[in-house]
This record gives structure tokens, C-alpha cells and sequence, in this order.
């Protein structure tokens, strides 16, 4: 049976994580859709403003897990590209 190196596990945990954060950026693009950036609404059209303060609420909700989860991907990115150039510049000077 192969041996999991650390590194291993490390580009397993990013790629977790960076499908995840992948996955809330393609609900939050999909969420958006119907967010209008200006409205003009007379008295008739209140289900309309209902409806963008619903939208925008629910971005809202998911913006700190993005932002979670886009630093947790950055972090372990640069650790495992830092871990695998170490690792390179170790088997260099061995040969």
C-alpha cells in the first residue's frame, strides 16, 4: 500500500477546500442573477423590492463563508507550494 505523505494530505485539503469555495461562488453568481443593481418602483411593485431585499440577504449570508474560504484556500496554497519547493530544493541537493 502507497504511503500518504504530508503533502499528500495537504493538496487533499486544498482541493477540498478550493472546490467548496468554488461551489459558493457559482450559488453566489447564480443567487445574483436577479439582483438588479437600480430600481424605479412605483407603489405597485412592492413584491419586486420584497424580493431584492431577499436576494441581497442571502448574499449576505453566504460573503463570510466566501471570505472564509477564500483566505483558507490562499493560506494552504501558498504552505503547500512552500512545502513542495522545499521538498524539490531537498532532493536537489541530495543528487
Amino acid at each position: 500500500m502507497p504511503e500518504i505523505s504530508p503533502l499528500m494530505i495537504l493538496t487533499a485539503a486544498w482541493v477540498v477546500v478550493t472546490v467548496v469555495l468554488a461551489g459558493l461562488l457559482i450559488y453566489r453568481s447564480i443567487a445574483g442573477l436577479n439582483e438588479a443593481d437600480s430600481i424605479y418602483l412605483g407603489a405597485a411593485e412592492t413584491s419586486i423590492q420584497a424580493e431584492q431585499h431577499e436576494i441581497q440577504k442571502r448574499l449576505q449570508r453566504i460573503s463570510p463563508y466566501i471570505r472564509i474560504f477564500t483566505y483558507l484556500s490562499l493560506v494552504l496554497g501558498v504552505i503547500l507550494a512552500g512545502a513542495w519547493i522545499y521538498r524539490s530544493v531537498m532532493e536537489f541537493m541530495k543528487s
